[in-house]
């Protein structure tokens, strides 16, 4: 009995499309990443924020597994030697201080003093937008029970007026658009 053949076999690679790996590719002549300057040295904020600045590395473990050799060297400004002259800059272990911080902790925060900056910055703007929202859902709160103790006030011709629906319209849609306001404005 003969077997019926389900694949078909591919056609021919043209020549100009072949596989890097058969003999008439020419070798790569492109530098490990232990050979270039880290990129995070020269990344723009924008790069740094979204991490751009590691895409090639990202690729790279994608594709195997990274070998010390696929590690960018450290930057500069955060070698030992450099953080240690910084550091020596600062640092007055026979100076009288005025309060209670010692010498060295003196000249970690004057050593440090960028990176504190940043990150007391982050948590201001973390307690500013935290306390937007909480604003921001209060006042949803105080406008939905406005509306609602004013229409337990409104005279019978004036029930006859809006209906049911429509002061539950005004509670809800109306006081959401509060909300958003104060949760989106600051960012605009």
């Amino acid at each position: 009995m003969e077997e019926q053949q389900h694949y078909v076999s591919a056609p021919p690679t043209p020549l100009g499309l072949q596989d890097k790996n058969e003999s008439t590719a020419k070798p790569t002549t492109t530098k490990l990443f232990s050979q270039l300057p880290n990129p995070l040295a020269t990344a723009s904020i924008l790069s740094i924020m979204v991490v751009h600045w590691l895409q090639p590395l990202v690729v790279l473990g994608a594709k195997h597994v990274l070998e010390k050799e696929n590690i960018w060297p450290v930057c500069e400004s955060d070698s030992c030697t450099s953080l240690g002259t910084r550091f020596l800059k600062v640092y007055k272990p026979h100076k009288k201080l005025p309060f209670v911080l010692s010498p060295v902790a003196i000249a970690f925060i004057a050593t440090f003093k960028r990176e504190i900056v940043v990150v007391l910055g982050n948590c201001l703007l973390y307690i500013f937008a935290l306390s937007m929202q909480s604003t921001g859902a209060n006042m949803r709160s105080l406008v939905m029970d406005l509306v609602y103790q004013k229409s337990l006030r409104l005279s019978c011709v004036a029930r006859q007026q809006y209906s049911t629906g429509e002061v539950l319209t005004l509670m809800s849609v109306d006081t959401e658009r509060v909300f958003t306001v104060m949760m989106e404005s600051p960012w605009l």
